[in-house]
């Protein structure tokens, strides 16, 4: 069930691109999208839903990763809330 409301938010907000190895999965936002977030205000969210969340700005993309080894949960369920705040961020 998270993983299918993941896709559906991930096609929502034009999310193509995404990247999983057994260390951690990284979301890369378009630049459209980019360009419509505060980054800092985009930061605090994201520290409050799992503080192991990383991201960087690069190629005018916000790059999003999490560290998935020696989660004690699915990280989709972190994935979900944060690409729901996005959502809700924009709206």
């Amino acid at each position: 069930m998270h993983q299918e409301w993941f896709e559906k938010l991930a096609k929502k907000l034009q999310i193509k691109q995404l990247t999983q190895t057994a260390e951690k999965v990284e979301i890369i936002l378009p630049p459209e999208l980019s360009n419509r977030l505060n980054g800092e205000k985009l930061f605090l969210q994201t520290y409050n839903i799992n503080p192991k969340f990383k991201m960087k700005y690069q190629m005018k993309r916000i790059v999003i990763s999490l560290a998935i080894k020696k989660e004690n949960r699915h990280y989709i369920y972190d994935l979900v809330k944060l690409l729901k705040m996005i959502s809700d961020h924009l709206e």
